[in-house]
């Protein structure tokens, strides 16, 4: 999950998502117009040798602007990539457990689940949405040879699912399990880059994954929302909340700027949010996990990743932020080993409201630090990494002050 979640990282920070797809694979055209013209060349100017209709089908090698694709003539020629569809039969999808010699990690994962990898995926592609829902699970939860064995496995099924069926599934799915699908196909994904092509080949689908406003989080007596905007819809590298509020559902009325508690930015711009049973208190995540350029040591010294919590509470008939003590934890000043480290990542997550005024943290800290080590009876410094972690307790108390309790874990 770690590496699933580096690799996703760095794909939204380039901004490009270039295939594996070879020659003996499949595109069919599916263009605005109807049609697509097949070039002679890399270029609008060159001789055009066919006109294709939608839906025809061409083996292919995909390219990020023109794709070459192999005609029945015997001839090839090139083709707008927008213009062009992936195209998968039932074929691609995996081979039944019973024809392999023995299962592979990705099977045993599915069957620890309760999950049939090969029969139940071919069901979800067909529209089972609660067998799609599990399959979207596992392979999210997939790493190592298993994220491996799954390849493009949720590209070929949302493909074959089509559109229409995709969305419709995706529609009845609250905002986290969105935004881990689409991670997913992200992560998997065959298309150069994804955000576009899903924008011109299954518009239904991108207007729920990557969306430029959103309504969300209701509070649960319903009165309440959070309403978001994003700074560009499609690309997450290069996208940040540049609106964020809360308001009361049935008027729209603001009733308190989260900006300045957001700090949302790329690919989980949209952070997360947890109310309080009450729906007097809502907790908001947001992060910025943008990768940054260069290492800890350079000069000046890259800001680290951050996820961080901000609290509103119910005051009379608007919200306010709650002022949290959590730069540091209480400690910190007296931990000898962080002393001269560098912070690489700060994640500090809800967990739960244990009650209406009592919610539970996990806080995440990576450090490197250079430190001298001796081998061979010769010293030099050395990139060590550094940990820490701590379950946070906050009780709100009557008065409007915060209790808090930090209790560090083993690591």
């Amino acid at each position: 999950m770690v590496i699933k979640a580096v690799f996703l990282l760095i794909f939204c920070f380039i901004g490009l998502f270039l295939s594996d797809i070879r020659a003996d694979e499949y595109a069919q055209i599916h263009d605005p117009s109807g049609l697509a013209k097949v070039y002679a060349g890399k270029n609008l100017k060159a001789p055009v040798i066919y006109r294709a209709k939608n839906g025809e089908i061409f083996p292919f090698e995909w390219d990020e602007h023109w794709s070459e694709v192999y005609l029945k003539s015997g001839r090839s020629g090139w083709v707008q990539t927008r213009a062009l569809r992936l195209h998968f039969t039932e074929k691609d999808l995996p081979i039944d457990e019973a024809d392999l010699a023995e299962p592979s990690e990705i099977d045993e994962l599915a069957q620890s689940r309760g999950f049939s990898y090969a029969r139940d995926s071919r069901l979800a592609a067909r529209g089972d949405f609660e067998l799609l829902k599990k399959f979207f699970e596992i392979v999210w939860a997939a790493d190592g040879a298993a994220a491996e064995s799954v390849g493009n496995l949720p590209t070929v099924v949302y493909h074959l699912l089509g559109d229409e069926k995709f969305a419709q599934f995706l529609k009845a799915q609250p905002l986290s399990y969105r935004m881990m699908v689409r991670g997913e196909i992200l992560y998997s994904g065959t298309t150069t880059p994804t955000g576009l092509y899903l924008s011109l080949h299954f518009p239904k689908t991108s207007a729920l994954l990557f969306q430029t406003e959103m309504i969300d989080w209701p509070s649960p007596d319903g009165r309440y929302a959070i309403r978001k905007v994003f700074s560009n819809g499609l690309d997450l590298a290069g996208s940040k909340v540049v609106e964020a509020e809360l308001i009361e559902k049935k008027s729209g009325r603001v009733l308190c700027n989260l900006m300045p508690g957001d700090i949302g930015t790329g690919a989980e711009r949209e952070g997360e949010a947890l109310w309080s049973s009450d729906s007097k208190r809502v907790v908001c995540l947001s992060s910025d996990l943008n990768v940054r350029q260069g290492n800890l040591f350079d000069k000046p010294t890259p800001p680290p990743l951050k996820k961080q919590v901000a609290v509103y509470q119910l005051q009379g008939d608007s919200f306010v932020r709650v002022e949290l003590s959590l730069d540091a934890s209480p400690n910190q000043l007296k931990d000898m080993e962080l002393r001269g480290a560098i912070p690489g990542q700060i994640y500090t997550e809800p967990l739960s409201w244990l009650k209406p005024n009592v919610l539970l943290l996990r806080r995440h800290e990576y450090y490197q630090k250079m430190m001298p080590v001796v081998l061979e009876g010769v010293t030099f410094e050395s990139i060590r990494d550094l940990a820490r972690e701590y379950e946070i307790t906050l009780t709100f108390q009557s008065d409007g002050k915060v209790a808090s309790n930090w209790r560090r874990l083993r690591n």
